[in-house]
């Protein structure tokens, strides 16, 4: 696997303005190794897995930056939501149903 796995994983987080918190909790992935993915580890076939259904890319994408499929959508639907009185996000994590 090529060291770009990191940069294509940084994008998807950056591009959905997620946290790592939020990526560690949709894709059961403790947030310490999404970090190391980050700085460069590699992820299992299993890792590999969630992180695709969580992102709804294909893993080829992930591992090889082959073009994400547009009609794939992803299994988790992450929704941020601003509790004004108190100026704290409660996020809400939905397994979407087919």
């Amino acid at each position: 696997m090529e060291s770009n796995f990191k940069n294509r994983l940084a994008k998807l987080i950056e591009q959905r303005g997620l946290t790592l918190s939020e990526v560690a909790k949709g894709s059961d992935i403790s947030k310490s190794q999404i970090h190391n993915y980050l700085t460069g580890c590699e992820p299992s076939m299993s890792k590999l897995s969630q992180l695709s259904a969580f992102f709804g890319v294909s893993i080829d994408y992930l591992v090889n930056g082959t073009k994400p499929s547009v009609d794939k959508e992803p299994v988790v639907e992450v929704i941020q939501a601003e509790i004004k009185s108190k100026g704290l996000y409660e996020i809400v994590i939905r397994k979407k149903l087919e």
